[in-house]
């Protein structure tokens, strides 16, 4: 269901996701210069390790609607990276049940066009396991690092093998993945090359922002984050399956310990897609779920 209009207090949302040096920065980072925004900008960088430690927000305006997008933390990091999984596991945890106006479009960021197995994992962590209605909010893949001229045939001929890569593998958006240039390494890149980039990265910019518009044309949708209350929701499953089983049976239970089975199971079934999604592992993801300083009441 959407939300309020658009307005600069209400802006369209966009939450920009992603393996670590995938893009995500950069891809922000060129809208922001396309568009002339003043302000910061997000920290890139070409090592293995991330430059964005915790989600950070920019807005710009794009045919006089309202945007605001989040950059967040990679994922898929080692334990030795500077974005250690279960923290960024944390941060994206908090920062999806810190929404209360909705979402218009959530971007996975790729640095390539063949899919891959933390692709795969990503997509699921964010659509399968976190949200619970995330087929009701659009989804769009923007693959970087695609150095091509503005041919569009070329383009949309490419866009459509990726397309079918990605949905092979059931992941479905709501357009065709959208490839282009992003953006380069000032200190490592020629500046013959840096001219020949600019103009890559300028329709790529093009062709982003007009899939942002229509992704995003019917403004921010309520999302149901699983991780709001988990207690609340397991419990409320162990009721229903006990309510089932003594109308089915008409058998007299024990309902405290049949309840307290059910709700183990239900929690380790979400706890074993939560640990293989972000690969922390399962003991520290019950120590995310029944942390009272994640609880819904403390927002």
């Amino acid at each position: 269901m959407a939300t309020n209009p658009n307005s600069e207090l209400n802006p369209n949302l966009i939450i920009v996701f992603g393996g670590t040096g995938e893009g995500k920065s950069s891809v922000i980072n060129a809208i922001l210069d396309y568009l002339k925004v003043h302000g910061k900008r997000a920290l890139t960088g070409n090592g293995p390790s991330g430059t964005t430690l915790a989600s950070e927000n920019y807005s710009f305006v794009y045919n006089r609607v309202f945007y605001q997008i989040i950059d967040t933390a990679g994922l898929n990091e080692v334990d030795s990276g500077s974005v250690k999984p279960l923290e960024a596991l944390k941060n994206l945890s908090k920062l999806l049940r810190s929404i209360k106006d909705g979402v218009s479009l959530m971007i996975m960021v790729s640095s390539s066009p063949k899919v891959k197995t933390h692709h795969e994992e990503n997509y699921k962590l964010f659509f399968e396991t976190l949200l619970e209605n995330s087929s009701s909010v659009s989804k769009l893949v923007v693959i970087t690092h695609q150095a091509l001229k503005d041919d569009t045939i070329e383009i949309d001929r490419r866009s459509r093998e990726c397309d079918v890569a990605f949905s092979s593998a059931n992941m479905s958006f709501a357009e065709p993945p959208v490839l282009g240039m992003f953006g380069y390494d000032p200190v490592m890149t020629p500046e013959d090359v840096q001219k020949a980039y600019k103009p890559l990265i300028e329709s790529s910019v093009k062709r982003l922002l007009r899939v942002i518009e229509s992704g995003a044309q019917r403004g921010n949708i309520s999302i149901s984050v699983l991780s709001d209350d988990y207690q609340t929701y397991f419990m409320k499953t162990a009721f229903r399956v006990l309510v089932f089983l003594a109308r089915l049976f008409s058998l007299k239970v024990e309902w405290a310990r049949v309840g307290n089975f059910v709700a183990n199971f239900v929690v380790s079934e979400a706890v074993t897609k939560l640990s293989h999604a972000t690969q922390v592992s399962e003991g520290e993801v019950m120590g995310i779920i029944f942390d009272p300083s994640n609880s819904s009441n403390n927002k």
